[in-house]
C-alpha cells in the first residue's frame, strides 16, 4: 500500500496544481484519444472497410456471370439481327447461341440466389428472366425484344453496383476501376452489341433506310462517347494505380484498337453506301471486339479490383492489429494513472470540507477550512469560511427582523378578512366576529342583532349593465352599509355574491329597525338606476334576527332566522324589511309585548 502511495504521489501532486479544468481537460485529452482511436479505428474503420470490400467482393461475384450473360445476350441478337437480315448460313449458330444463352442465365440465376437477397437484386432479375421468356416466345426475332432484354440485364448490372457500393467505393485506386468494369465498359459494350446486330442486318439486307441510317449513326455517336467516359475512368485509374497502369493501360489500348476497325468498317462500308462486307465475318470481327472487352473485364478489370479489396482488409486487420494490442492499452493504462491521481486529490478537498462542514453544524464557525489543492475547491473553502463569519451577524439581523416581521403578519392578517372587491369584511372576518360577539352576548346576557341584505334583481341589473357595472354597485352598496354602522363593535361583511350581512352587539328591536330603515333610505337617496327594477333603482331586500343567547344555542340559529326573514320580504315583494318575531320576542323584556308590523321609512318593514 505504501509503494503504491508513493507511486501515485507525482499524480497527486500534479492533479493539486492543475485547476478543475484542466485536469479534466488532460484526462479527457488522454482517455479520448485512446477511447476514439481505439474504437474509431476499431469499429468505424475496420467495420465499415470490412462491410463494404465483402460487399465489394459478392457484386463482384454477381457480376461476373452478369457480364457473361450480357456478352451471350449480345451475340445472340447480332446472330439474330445477321438471319433476319437474309444471313440464313447462320442459323445453326444462332440456335448454338440461344442455347448459350440458356446456361448463362442458370449461372446468373445461382449467383443471384447466393447474393440477390444480400445486394437487393432478386426483384430486377425477376425481369431479366420474364424478357427472356418474352423473347423465346416469339421466337427470337424482334430485334427491340433483344434490346429489351440487354436494358435489363445492364440494369441488374447497375444495381449490383449501387447496392454493392462498387460505384462509391470509398478509395480512387479502386473506384475508377470499379467505375470502368461495372459501369462505363457495359454500357460501351452494350453499344458495339447494337451497331454489331444493326450493322449485320445491313449488310445481309443490302440496304439502308433514311430511318434506319439516322439510328444507326445516333448509335456511333453515342458509342464515341461511352469510349471516350470510359478512357477518361482508365486515364484515371492509371493515375491512382501505378503498379498496374501499363496493365490497365494496354488493355485500353487494345480494345480500342479492336472497336477502331468496327467502327472503320461502320462508317466506309455501310454509311459509305457500298454494303461489301461479309455479314458474317463483320459480325465475326465485331463479336472478338466484345468479347476482347468482356474477357479483358474478367481477366484484367476484375481480378486487380480483387486484389485490391484484398489489400484493403489487410490493411485493416493491420491497424486493428495496431490500435487494438498496441496503441489502446498504453493510452488506457496512462489514462487510469492520471485519473487516479485525480480521484483522491479531490477526495482529499472534499473530507476537509465535510470536516468544515460539520464543525460548522456543531456550532464552530471560526476554525478554517484548509485545503492542499490549489483548484476551485479552494474558493469553495474560502466561502465556508466567510460563511461562518458572517453567520452570526445574520442571526441578529434577524432578529432585528422579527418585529418587522409581526406587524407584516397582522398587516397580512386585516388584508386575508378583508373582501377584494368591496373592501368591507369578508364571509371569513364575519364568521370570526359573530363566533365572538355570540359568546360576548351569552356571557353579559345583552341582545345581539344579524341583518342579511340582498341586491333585489341584481342577476338582472348584472345582465343588462354588465359585470364591471355590477362590481360597481356591489361596491357602492357597500359603501352606503359601512356609512349606516357606526357604533363600535358594528360589523358589516359581504356574506357571497350580491348578499352582505351586518351584526350590531347589545342592539334591541328599535334600533335594529333604525338600522334597516336607514340603510334604505341611503340606497333610495343615492339612486343607483336600474331599469330591471320595479322601483327604478337599486334596493335591498333585508331580513332581521334578535336574539339574547342561551346556553346550548349556537349562531346559526340567528343565521338561519335572519335568512328566513330575508326570504319573507324577497317573498313580499322585495325593498322592505322583515323581522323574525319568534327570535325577537327572546330579546324583548320579559313583560314585553311582541311588537307589531309598523313601517318605519319609505319602504315598509314587516314582521313575520
Amino acid at each position: 500500500m505504501n509503494f503504491l502511495r508513493m507511486l501515485l504521489t507525482p499524480a497527486v501532486n500534479l492533479m493539486h496544481r492543475l485547476r478543475y479544468p484542466y485536469k479534466f481537460a488532460a484526462i479527457g485529452l488522454l482517455g479520448g484519444i485512446a477511447i476514439a482511436y481505439l474504437f474509431y479505428t476499431l469499429t468505424s474503420n475496420l467495420q465499415r472497410s470490412a462491410d463494404i470490400a465483402h460487399q465489394e467482393q459478392a457484386g463482384l461475384a454477381a457480376d461476373i456471370p452478369l457480364l457473361t450473360l450480357l456478352q451471350a445476350v449480345q451475340q445472340h441478337q447480332g446472330l439474330q439481327a445477321a438471319v433476319s437480315g437474309g444471313a440464313r448460313q447462320m442459323e445453326a449458330k444462332r440456335r448454338d447461341k440461344a442455347g448459350e444463352v440458356q446456361q448463362a442465365i442458370e449461372a446468373a440465376s445461382q449467383a443471384v440466389s447466393v447474393h440477390g437477397g444480400r445486394l437487393g437484386i432478386t426483384p430486377h432479375w425477376d425481369a431479366v428472366l420474364k424478357q427472356w421468356q418474352a423473347l423465346q416466345a416469339g421466337g427470337g426475332a424482334d430485334r427491340d425484344a433483344h434490346a429489351a432484354l440487354s436494358r435489363e440485364v445492364m440494369a441488374v448490372i447497375e444495381k449490383v453496383g449501387d447496392n454493392s457500393f462498387l460505384v462509391l467505393d470509398p478509395d480512387a485506386n479502386s473506384y475508377y476501376l470499379m467505375s470502368a468494369a461495372t459501369d462505363k465498359l457495359p454500357k460501351a459494350l452494350d453499344m458495339v452489341g447494337r451497331i454489331r446486330a444493326h450493322g449485320a442486318e445491313v449488310l445481309a439486307a443490302k440496304k439502308l433506310t433514311a430511318e434506319g441510317q439516322t439510328r444507326f449513326i445516333g448509335d456511333v455517336a453515342v458509342l464515341h462517347a461511352r469510349l471516350d467516359e470510359l478512357e477518361a475512368v482508365l486515364r484515371k485509374a492509371e493515375i491512382a494505380n501505378p503498379q498496374v497502369a501499363d496493365r490497365i493501360a494496354r488493355f485500353s489500348r487494345q480494345f480500342r484498337e479492336a472497336l477502331n476497325e468496327v467502327l472503320t468498317d461502320v462508317e466506309q462500308d455501310i454509311f459509305g453506301g457500298r454494303y461489301a462486307a461479309d455479314p458474317v465475318r463483320y459480325i465475326e470481327k465485331t463479336t472478338a471486339a466484345i468479347d476482347r472487352g468482356f474477357d479483358q473485364t474478367r481477366d484484367v478489370l476484375l481480378p486487380l479490383l480483387d486484389e485490391l479489396l484484398a489489400a484493403r482488409i489487410r490493411h485493416v486487420e493491420e491497424q486493428f492489429f495496431r490500435s487494438a494490442v498496441l496503441a489502446g492499452p498504453a493510452f488506457l493504462i496512462l489514462f487510469l494513472y492520471l485519473a487516479t491521481g485525480a480521484c483522491l486529490a479531490v477526495m482529499s478537498s472534499i473530507k476537509s470540507l465535510r470536516d468544515g462542514a460539520d464543525r460548522m453544524a456543531q456550532g464552530d464557525f471560526v476554525t478554517p477550512i484548509l485545503l492542499a489543492s490549489k483548484d476551485e475547491l479552494r474558493y469553495v473553502a474560502l466561502s465556508f469560511n466567510d460563511m461562518g463569519m458572517q453567520l452570526s451577524r445574520r442571526v441578529r439581523e434577524a432578529n432585528l427582523h422579527t418585529c418587522e416581521l409581526e406587524v407584516l403578519n397582522r398587516k397580512l392578517a386585516e388584508l386575508s378578512a378583508t373582501d377584494g372587491l368591496t373592501g368591507i369584511a369578508n364571509r371569513r372576518r364575519f364568521d370570526e366576529a359573530l363566533a365572538s360577539e355570540w359568546s360576548r352576548a351569552a356571557r353579559l346576557r345583552t341582545p345581539l342583532a344579524l341583518a342579511m341584505l340582498d341586491v333585489d334583481w341584481f342577476k338582472k341589473f348584472n345582465d343588462h349593465y354588465g359585470h364591471q357595472a355590477g362590481d360597481e354597485c356591489l361596491r357602492r352598496v357597500a359603501l352606503v352599509l359601512a356609512g349606516c354602522m357606526r357604533r363600535a363593535g358594528d360589523l358589516v361583511a359581504r356574506y357571497g355574491g350580491e348578499e352582505f350581512v351586518f351584526i350590531a352587539p347589545n342592539c334591541d328591536e328599535h334600533h335594529a329597525r333604525s338600522l334597516a330603515a336607514k340603510v334604505s333610505n341611503a340606497l333610495q337617496s343615492l339612486a343607483m338606476p336600474h331599469q330591471l327594477s320595479q322601483f327604478g333603482y337599486v334596493t335591498v331586500s333585508i331580513g332581521v334576527a334578535i336574539i339574547v343567547p342561551d346556553t346550548g344555542d349556537t349562531p346559526d340559529c340567528l343565521i338561519r332566522a335572519a335568512d328566513a326573514a330575508l326570504y319573507q320580504a324577497k317573498e313580499q315583494g322585495r325593498n322592505r324589511a322583515v323581522f323574525d318575531n319568534a327570535v325577537c320576542v327572546q330579546a324583548a323584556a320579559p313583560n314585553a309585548a311582541p311588537s307589531s308590523t309598523q313601517p318605519v321609512y319609505q319602504s315598509p318593514v314587516h314582521s313575520v
